[in-house]
C-alpha cells in the first residue's frame, strides 16, 4: 500500500465512521455555544447560541490498526512528497485546514479502533511558537521516513499538545 490512491481507498472506507464521529462531536462543539453575556438569557431568554460559519475544511488520516500499540500516543503529518508539491504540513503552517481527524482502523472489521478530532488553528500556533522560540532553529516533532523512501513524516506526540488542541478524543478503552 505504497501508492498515495491505495491508501486513500483504504482510509476512504472509514469515512462513514469519520462523518458520524465528527456531526457527534466538532459540530455540536462548533455550532452550540453559551452566548457571550450573562444576561443574554434574562433579556432574550438564550441558553444556547447556534453559530453559522462557512466552510470548516477537514483533514482524515487513518493508519492500519498494526501501528496503534506503537504509534498510539502520536500523531503525523507528512512533510515532504516525492513529486516535490506541497506537504500537509507545509498547507497546515500556511494556514489551510481547520480541523483535523487522525485514526486507527480495523481491517478485520471496518471500524475504527481509536481516534481524536484536532484544532488545526491551535497547532499552528503551537508550532509557530516552537518554532519561534527555537535556539537552534530544529523543527517541533520527530522527523520519520515512510520507509520507502516516497515520502517524509514528522511525529508529534500527543502528549506535547496544548490541551485545547483535543476537541474530541476515543482512546478505544471506553465506549463509544
Amino acid at each position: 500500500m505504497n501508492d498515495w490512491k491505495d491508501g486513500k481507498n483504504w482510509s476512504d472506507r472509514f469515512l462513514p465512521e469519520i462523518r458520524q464521529i465528527l456531526s457527534v462531536n466538532l459540530f455540536a462543539h462548533m455550532l452550540l455555544v453559551e452566548p457571550p453575556e450573562a444576561r443574554e438569557d434574562q433579556m432574550h431568554n438564550t441558553d444556547l447560541i447556534v453559530l453559522r460559519f462557512g466552510d470548516a475544511r477537514i483533514s482524515c488520516r487513518v493508519r492500519n490498526d498494526e501501528y496503534r500499540e506503537r504509534y498510539g500516543n502520536e500523531f503525523t503529518i507528512r512533510s515532504k512528497t516525492k513529486n516535490g508539491g506541497d506537504s500537509e504540513l507545509s498547507k497546515v503552517v500556511k494556514g489551510w485546514g481547520d480541523y483535523t481527524f487522525y485514526g486507527f482502523g480495523d481491517d478485520d472489521t471496518g471500524r475504527l479502533t481509536q481516534w481524536f478530532i484536532g484544532d488545526l488553528g491551535v497547532f499552528r500556533l503551537w508550532f509557530n511558537r516552537a518554532l519561534y522560540k527555537c535556539d537552534k532553529c530544529k523543527m517541533p516533532g520527530t522527523a520519520q521516513s515512510n520507509g520507502v523512501g516516497d515520502s517524509d513524516f514528522v511525529a508529534f506526540k500527543k502528549t506535547d499538545m496544548p490541551e485545547d488542541f483535543f476537541i474530541a478524543e476515543y482512546t478505544g478503552k471506553e465506549g463509544m
